[in-house]
Protein backbone atom coordinates (compact mmCIF):
# COMPACT_ATOMS: atom_id res chain seq x y z
CA UNK A 1 0.00 0.00 0.00
CA UNK A 2 2.74 2.45 0.88
CA UNK A 3 4.24 1.90 -2.56
CA UNK A 4 1.00 2.90 -4.28
CA UNK A 5 0.45 5.92 -2.01
CA UNK A 6 4.01 7.24 -2.08
CA UNK A 7 3.34 9.81 -4.84
CA UNK A 8 0.50 11.33 -2.84
CA UNK A 9 2.59 11.54 0.32
CA UNK A 10 5.51 13.07 -1.57
CA UNK A 11 3.20 15.62 -3.17
CA UNK A 12 2.24 16.78 0.31
CA UNK A 13 5.86 16.81 1.48
CA UNK A 14 5.19 14.04 3.96
CA UNK A 15 7.84 12.13 5.85
CA UNK A 16 6.77 8.50 5.64
CA UNK A 17 7.23 5.63 8.09
CA UNK A 18 7.02 2.17 6.56
CA UNK A 19 6.25 -0.47 9.20
CA UNK A 20 6.45 -3.74 7.30
CA UNK A 21 7.11 -7.33 8.29
CA UNK A 22 8.76 -8.04 4.91
CA UNK A 23 12.03 -6.58 3.72
CA UNK A 24 10.20 -4.98 0.78
CA UNK A 25 9.69 -2.00 3.06
CA UNK A 26 13.36 -1.15 2.56
CA UNK A 27 12.77 -1.04 -1.21
CA UNK A 28 9.86 1.35 -0.79
CA UNK A 29 11.99 3.53 1.49
CA UNK A 30 14.64 3.69 -1.22
CA UNK A 31 12.05 4.60 -3.88
CA UNK A 32 10.81 7.45 -1.71
CA UNK A 33 14.36 8.63 -1.07
CA UNK A 34 15.19 8.54 -4.80
CA UNK A 35 12.11 10.69 -5.47
CA UNK A 36 13.35 13.29 -3.01
CA UNK A 37 11.28 12.25 -0.01
CA UNK A 38 12.17 11.26 3.51
CA UNK A 39 11.21 7.82 4.80
CA UNK A 40 11.93 5.46 7.65
CA UNK A 41 11.56 1.68 7.30
CA UNK A 42 11.01 -0.24 10.54
CA UNK A 43 10.65 -4.01 10.26
CA UNK A 44 7.48 -4.53 12.29
CA UNK A 45 5.18 -7.42 13.17
CA UNK A 46 1.89 -5.86 14.27
CA UNK A 47 0.95 -9.06 16.10
CA UNK A 48 3.51 -8.27 18.83
CA UNK A 49 3.25 -5.39 21.25
CA UNK A 50 7.03 -5.08 21.64
CA UNK A 51 7.38 -4.72 17.87
CA UNK A 52 4.77 -1.96 17.85
CA UNK A 53 6.47 -0.21 20.77
CA UNK A 54 9.78 -0.28 18.88
CA UNK A 55 8.00 1.20 15.84
CA UNK A 56 6.52 4.03 17.93
CA UNK A 57 9.86 4.85 19.56
CA UNK A 58 11.78 4.89 16.26
CA UNK A 59 9.07 7.00 14.61
CA UNK A 60 8.99 9.59 17.38
CA UNK A 61 12.79 9.70 17.55
CA UNK A 62 13.05 10.29 13.79
CA UNK A 63 10.06 12.59 13.16
CA UNK A 64 8.87 13.67 16.67
CA UNK A 65 5.15 13.27 15.83
CA UNK A 66 2.56 11.42 13.74
CA UNK A 67 0.04 13.43 11.70
CA UNK A 68 -1.61 10.65 9.66
CA UNK A 69 -1.83 6.93 10.38
CA UNK A 70 -2.90 4.41 7.75
CA UNK A 71 -3.47 0.88 9.03
CA UNK A 72 -3.73 -1.79 6.37
CA UNK A 73 -2.41 -4.75 8.34
CA UNK A 74 -4.35 -7.97 7.90
CA UNK A 75 -4.02 -11.72 8.02
CA UNK A 76 -4.47 -14.26 5.26
CA UNK A 77 -7.51 -15.72 7.05
CA UNK A 78 -9.20 -12.33 7.19
CA UNK A 79 -8.53 -11.78 3.48
CA UNK A 80 -10.06 -15.19 2.62
CA UNK A 81 -13.08 -14.33 4.79
CA UNK A 82 -13.48 -10.92 3.11
CA UNK A 83 -13.23 -12.48 -0.36
CA UNK A 84 -15.79 -15.14 0.59
CA UNK A 85 -18.24 -12.44 1.70
CA UNK A 86 -17.73 -10.44 -1.49
CA UNK A 87 -18.24 -13.47 -3.74
CA UNK A 88 -21.32 -14.70 -1.89
CA UNK A 89 -23.01 -11.43 -1.06
CA UNK A 90 -22.61 -12.15 2.65
CA UNK A 91 -22.61 -9.39 5.24
CA UNK A 92 -19.25 -9.30 7.04
CA UNK A 93 -21.06 -8.96 10.35
CA UNK A 94 -23.34 -11.95 9.74
CA UNK A 95 -20.81 -14.73 9.09
CA UNK A 96 -19.27 -16.50 12.06
CA UNK A 97 -15.48 -16.68 11.45
CA UNK A 98 -14.79 -19.84 13.54
CA UNK A 99 -17.59 -21.68 11.75
CA UNK A 100 -16.42 -20.40 8.36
Amino acid sequence: MVKSWRGLWLGWGAEVVIPEIADTGAEVKELIRLEGGKALFVKTDVAYENSMNRLAKRTLKEFSKVDILVNNATTAKLVRYWNYCLRNGADLGQLDIPRW
